[in-house]
């Protein structure tokens, strides 16, 4: 099991102290940077040295804030460690880098979470605005670990982790269906979030073993189960300088569906029960 600090996929910001460079669009990620400067095939050393030291040196020469480090271990799902046997195994060390997280920045709120990239599954804490797309296992600020022991914690995490197994299995069951049975609704929703300043995520949660959709942010969907957003649609949108038509609309929500299941499907493939 690897150790990054950081995922390919984390959106830059311009540095506001440097009057050069900078990002070339407000959602440009840390792999187009590495990819245009040549820095992909160094990839590996570069994200998981844990100050990030290097890598922060090449994002302020070219005028892009710098990035503190988050820790993320990256599971091999080819070998016989299932996830929960990595978790329980990784706890303490995570545990800790909780707890020392919410003390560098006591203000934010932190998610600890797995994500699926490039069939490797990843247990990440991050910031909870990073949070989309990913399965939460533990939610928590500076405050909230001060009223809770280590124990409490590790408790939660593996309760939580019982609940997503028991979730994953219902919506690859239903969610297709559920989806495709109220498609006409959820396009009118999207349709009405689409042009407002935060992106929105249709998410799916599991409420008393039924499925319910959900439109809102990242941060009012956290532990739900995102399957699109207007940043996608919108993005559409303005690159083909046309309105996306309902009819595919629901073609794209649809297939994101269907890739959500696998991907569901995937996890639970390397994902045994803690019962």
């Amino acid at each position: 099991m690897k150790t990054y600090y950081v995922n390919l996929n984390y959106k830059l910001e311009d540095d506001p102290n440097s009057e050069v460079g900078g990002t070339s669009h407000s959602q440009y990620t840390l792999e187009e940077f590495l990819g245009e400067s040549g820095l992909l095939d160094k990839k590996v050393e570069l994200l998981t040295e844990p100050k990030l030291t290097k890598l922060n040196q090449h994002l302020k020469n070219a005028g892009i804030k710098t990035i503190i480090p988050t820790l993320i271990y990256c599971i091999d799902t080819e070998n016989n460690n299932m996830i929960l046997g990595q978790l329980k195994n990784s706890l303490n060390k995570l545990i800790d880098r909780i707890y020392e997280t919410a003390k560098e920045t006591p203000e934010d709120t932190f998610v600890t979470s797995f994500k699926v990239d490039d069939d490797n599954i990843q247990i990440i804490i991050n910031d909870i605005w990073a949070s989309a797309y990913t399965y939460q296992l533990c939610e928590y600020t500076h405050e909230r670990l001060s009223y809770y022991t280590k124990k409490e914690i590790k408790d939660e995490i593996l309760q939580i982790n019982n609940l997503l197994y028991d979730n994953l299995k219902i919506l690859i069951k239903d969610a297709y269906n559920y989806i495709n049975n109220n498609i006409d609704d959820i396009i009118d929703y999207i349709k009405i979030y689409k042009n407002s300043s935060d992106t929105s995520y249709l998410s799916l949660d599991v409420i008393n073993n039924q499925i319910k959709a959900y439109i809102d942010t990242v941060t009012e969907t956290t532990y739900q189960y995102q399957i699109f957003d207007t940043y996608d649609l919108n993005e559409i949108e303005e690159l083909e300088n046309r309105v996306v038509s309902d009819e595919e609309l629901k073609e794209l929500i649809l297939e994101a569906t269907k890739e959500k299941l696998s991907e569901w499907k995937f996890i639970l493939e390397n994902f045994e029960e803690n019962k």
